[in-house]
C-alpha cells in the first residue's frame, strides 16, 4: 500500500478512531497521528464519576456482538477491569 509516504491524521479519539490508529499500529505504520479536543479519549464513549463516587456514562458502551478480533483488541487495550461482561 502506498499510505508510506503520506501522514496520516486522525481526528477524534472515539472508539472507531481509536480502532483505525490500533489498525494502522497493527499494519505496522508510524505516520499517522490522533488529535483530539477533549483532555480524555473516548469520544462519546466515555465514564465520568461525581463526587460521590457514582459513575455516570455517556454515549454508547454496549457491544452486543462479539468478534474475535474485537475482543481480543479489547483485552489488550482496556484495562484489566476494564471490560464487564453480562450475560442475558
Amino acid at each position: 500500500m502506498a499510505l508510506d509516504n503520506n501522514r496520516i491524521v486522525i481526528i477524534g479519539a472515539g472508539p472507531c478512531e481509536q480502532g483505525a490508529a490500533w489498525r494502522l499500529h497493527e499494519l505496522g505504520f508510524e505516520n499517522y497521528t490522533v488529535f483530539e479536543k477533549n483532555n480524555y479519549v473516548g469520544g462519546l464513549s466515555a465514564s465520568f464519576s461525581d463526587e460521590k463516587g457514582f459513575t455516570w456514562d455517556i454515549g454508547g458502551h454496549i457491544h452486543c456482538l462479539h468478534y474475535d478480533y474485537f475482543d481480543r483488541v479489547m483485552e489488550t487495550v482496556l484495562p484489566e477491569d476494564g471490560w464487564v461482561s453480562h450475560e442475558r
